[in-house]
């Protein structure tokens, strides 16, 4: 009986995340975090939120190592590429749970390149700070390429 009732509810929770919410860019910006703690962006005024990346590089190279790194990520999927906007979803290991990671590029000066982002789980309250340690991985993976 717990084994047919475990498997109605990933039956159930694995349908929910099919859809993507509503995401992109609005005044130049990506959307704002829910209130839910399943949820990490660049510039949150929380103290969950991480600083955006900087990179001393134009846009179109610090797309390119964006790129580059998303790729060796495992259970990537890119599902949008459109000029500055990056949209990827990421798949847990244990149940595919998919999370929605959008990356926003912008030229700050001469040659520097602000990435603002924002990493989100589809459902569930809190993700156990999975999306923060994402994306600290991924800022880690920048800090050790040599910028090009």
């Amino acid at each position: 009986m717990k084994k047919r009732y475990l498997l109605l509810c990933v039956a159930a929770l694995s349908g929910c995340t099919t859809t993507a919410p509503t995401l992109g860019v609005k005044n130049g910006m990506l959307l704002p975090c829910p209130s839910t703690p399943n949820c990490v962006a660049s510039g949150n005024t929380s103290e969950e939120g991480l600083n955006p990346i900087r990179l001393d590089v134009s846009p179109t190279v610090a797309k390119k190592q964006l790129l580059k790194i998303i790729n060796t990520l495992p259970r990537t999927t890119l599902r949008e590429q459109n000029g500055d906007y990056i949209r990827v979803e990421f798949e847990t290991a244990l149940l595919g749970f998919v999370d929605d990671v959008e990356f926003l590029l912008s030229p700050e000066g001469d040659n520097t390149t602000r990435i603002d982002f924002r990493s989100a789980s589809r459902i569930g309250y809190s993700d156990l700070g999975a999306n923060k340690a994402r994306m600290e991985e991924i800022m880690a993976l920048f800090a050790q390429r040599p910028t090009q």
